[in-house]
């Protein structure tokens, strides 16, 4: 009986001490970090509900809340008043504020979206400001880019690239490609169509042009 009892405890504790190292928790509530189920510098794989603020190394799954931040990779849906990912975002996103520090794949919308590393797919909000470069679709009131490379379009009330004239990849020089539409359009340099009341290309042969502008490529 003694040695069954021992047997027992002993088969307990060796789940508990697996459960404690497991690298991610599946199910995380958080009413203000540290007062949250799973500590921040462990990863989610499943759901998150953080009711006033929440954060984790890596969430992977469905993710809710007011403040929702993940330190690491983010991955599946996110909905949130502030969302903020220091790692890549990879899926859907809907928020006030949207916030990636790394690369963004997928969706994301809110009425400002802040895109830091490099990005593919769409960004819709009001403020769209992307930091590196971009393929796919930004739409929104007033989109702006700092970056080297743009291809796809930007659709809004005001779209600005701010970007180098050149970029060299391989020991090549690397032309932009892209599509602006919207009553502002500027550019430092690109390569496409500008379709808007105002519409600047700097490194074009025409660098101003009522309705339609085509740029074949930077002067």
């Amino acid at each position: 009986m003694k040695n069954q009892i021992a047997i027992i405890i002993f088969l307990i504790s060796s789940v508990l001490i697996v459960s404690a190292q497991e690298e991610h928790k599946p199910f995380q509530i958080a009413l203000y970090n540290p007062v949250q189920i799973v500590a921040q510098d462990m990863s989610v794989h499943g759901f998150r509900w953080n009711v006033i603020y929440g954060e984790n190394e890596d969430m992977v799954g469905f993710d809710i809340g007011i403040v929702n931040k993940t330190n690491g990779l983010q991955r599946g849906a996110q909905m949130g008043i502030v969302n903020t990912t220091k790692g890549d975002f990879d899926g859907f996103r809907m928020g006030v504020v949207n916030i990636s520090e790394g690369h963004m794949n997928g969706y994301t919308r809110g009425a400002v979206n802040l895109i830091e590393g490099e990005g593919n797919g769409w960004v819709n909000g009001g403020v769209n400001v992307l930091d590196d470069n971009f393929t796919g679709l930004v739409s929104g009131m007033v989109n702006v880019q700092y970056a080297k490379q743009i291809k796809g379009a930007m659709i809004g009330l005001v779209n600005v690239i701010n970007e180098p004239k050149e970029e060299v990849r391989d020991g090549k020089n690397v032309k932009r490609k892209g599509t602006q539409i919207g009553l502002v359009n500027v550019t430092k340099s690109m390569k496409g169509v500008q379709i808007g009341l105002i519409n600047i290309n700097k490194s074009a042969k025409i660098k101003f042009f009522p309705f339609i502008l085509v740029s074949r490529k930077p002067s």
